[in-house]
């Protein structure tokens, strides 16, 4: 457990062994080019986040969100994921963003009592979408989710400098970058002790989490 993933911090015992070996069992060409390092070698960003972890953020807090009563109104599960698909759509439709996705449904929760909740989407532009506009429609209901308003930032913010910005960050943008990424790692965590805890099935830490705390 020493080199545990879920270890956030700056001095997490996995540090001592990072670019220490190669990942591969035989090396690939562009190992050979002049001036290669390990360390050159990084996750994919669309993949990790938003067909991973980005995944789980927003499934997790959909769930939530529907299984209460604060944000979307209707008497029953069925009708707040119906109230959540028509806000969803109108926002994307305001902001001239292309969705893919039809509806909120259990299943594209991945709805369950023995299941981790998880937006079931294949596109990842999709999950950027809806991680957008649930930072909108929380705006208005931080007092009652204040780490849900936080995480969402944190990962908006760092998407838009890691999508947006030219091939090489500034100083300044990396900067960013990390420390929004260090919010985003322990409030992740946070809520997922939170759920564990509880037995509930939220906040899934995969080990894509370990290489988006990389990317950060």
């Amino acid at each position: 457990m020493d080199l545990c993933f879920t270890n956030a911090s700056e001095t997490a015992p996995f540090w001592g062994t990072y670019c220490d070996s190669m990942p591969w069992l035989e090396a690939p060409p562009y190992s050979e080019l002049d001036g290669f390092e390990i360390s050159q070698v990084v996750p994919d960003l669309l993949h990790v986040l938003n067909l991973g972890v980005g995944r789980d953020v927003c499934g997790s807090i959909l769930k939530t969100l529907v299984k209460e009563c604060h944000v979307f109104a209707g008497d029953t599960i069925d009708a707040r994921l119906h109230a959540a698909t028509v806000s969803l759509h109108q926002f994307a439709r305001a902001h001239a963003l292309p969705l893919r996705m039809k509806k909120l449904s259990r299943k594209k929760l991945n709805w369950g009592s023995n299941r981790y909740a998880e937006l079931s989407t294949g596109s990842g532009y999709d999950v950027s979408v809806v991680a957008r506009w649930l930072e909108h429609i929380l705006a208005t209901h931080t007092s009652i989710y204040p780490d849900f308003a936080t995480l969402l930032w944190s990962l908006n913010k760092s998407m838009s400098i890691l999508y947006d910005g030219p091939w090489f960050l500034s100083d300044e943008d990396r900067q960013r970058v990390r420390t929004l990424g260090s919010i985003f790692m322990r409030v992740f965590l946070k809520l997922a002790n939170e759920a564990l805890r509880k037995n509930e099935f939220y906040w899934r830490c995969r080990p894509k989490l370990h290489m988006l705390h990389h990317i950060f």
